[in-house]
């Protein structure tokens, strides 16, 4: 027997509403606390800051069908734009908040990717 949920159950399922920029922002807080909680507790960032990238794309890819709100319209996200946008934004809300102290590697690795974000910002063509 398949599992999953025939066209009709299917059809019934509700409508997602596209993720908004109060809920993109609390997803990265969210995902920054997740990072800044599992590094001061001895977890590398290399592995703490990948699993709060995948819980925050899970999070919009799931709860809002990958689907956000950009300049008034639903855009829907292909899995790479949303693993770089939750990468972006939870990079920065650790770099302004709890990666001031990190230590070590954890400080290196924050740093290194926090200049290479404001790079990518600064050369990016403006709209």
């Amino acid at each position: 027997m398949a599992l999953g949920l025939s066209s009709a159950a299917q059809a019934q399922q509700p409508q997602k509403e596209p993720a908004t920029d109060q809920q993109l922002f609390l997803y990265q807080g969210m995902g920054a606390n997740v990072t800044c909680n599992l590094v001061l507790q001895g977890v590398p960032f290399s592995k703490a800051f990948p699993a709060a990238v995948n819980m925050v794309s899970g999070a919009i890819a799931f709860g809002h069908d990958s689907t956000i709100i950009q300049s008034g319209k639903p855009v829907k996200l292909d899995p790479q734009q949303l693993q770089n946008g939750a990468a972006i934004g939870i990079a920065g809300s650790v770099s302004n908040s709890c990666g001031k102290e990190f230590k070590g590697a954890d400080k290196t690795e924050i740093d290194k990717l926090s200049a290479e974000i404001k790079q990518s910002i600064q050369s990016a063509p403006k709209p």
